[in-house]
């Protein structure tokens, strides 16, 4: 018996895990080769706007994907009765410890899959904020430094970008670092490997 569940439990959470990391590195994998294909020569702009949805779909799957993961390790606390919140952290705790995931992993960091699920409410705040400005941009694949710079000269604010040379992900404020979140699933597949029920 494992520390906070039982065999079975423990061969669905495992089979569970397994298939999100797939899942999230497809997802990476898209988002790759969506980027390359996005910074092609010669594209239509209907090619280019279908590369960049492509791209941001792929971005949404591998939130998607990675917030399962960490929910299994982090299990939300809200609405839960007592005892079922603590079986569940408990729960959480003993898989973290089985498979080397550390309490303060990146893969913890829901923010931004939060961000992007919650969108509607964040974009409601968001706009309460910032004011009214002539252009706003929901979406952008540019370095960071290239947004800086335009909406300092034009007024103009960016809800969600991605630098596709720091590989991270900006909304709001807030930041992921999604090669590092790659990795950490790439470790987590590897420890999935060598802890098989």
């Amino acid at each position: 018996m494992r520390p906070g569940m039982d065999d079975q439990q423990y061969l669905l959470f495992h089979q569970f895990l397994a298939r999100e990391c797939v899942f999230a590195m497809l997802a990476k994998d898209d988002m790759e080769t969506n980027l390359r294909g996005h910074f092609k020569r010669g594209m239509t702009p209907a090619e280019s706007i279908a590369q960049s949805d492509r791209f941001w779909y792929s971005v949404d799957a591998f939130l998607m994907a990675t917030g399962n993961i960490s929910k299994v390790f982090w299990p939300p606390r809200g609405g839960k009765l007592k005892d079922e919140a603590e079986r569940n952290m408990k729960r959480g705790k003993g898989l973290r410890d089985i498979l080397g995931v550390a309490d303060d992993s990146i893969l913890g960091n829901r923010t931004l899959r939060n961000r992007f699920e919650h969108f509607d409410q964040d974009l409601d705040r968001w706009l309460a904020a910032e004011g009214r400005t002539p252009v706003v941009v929901l979406s952008a694949i540019q370095p960071s430094f290239q947004i800086e710079l335009t909406e300092a000269m034009v007024p103009a604010k960016t809800f969600r970008s991605f630098d596709p040379y720091a590989w991270a992900l900006y909304c709001m404020g807030d930041s992921l670092p999604l090669r590092k979140v790659a990795e950490a699933i790439s470790s987590l597949q590897e420890s999935l490997r060598s802890h098989q029920p």
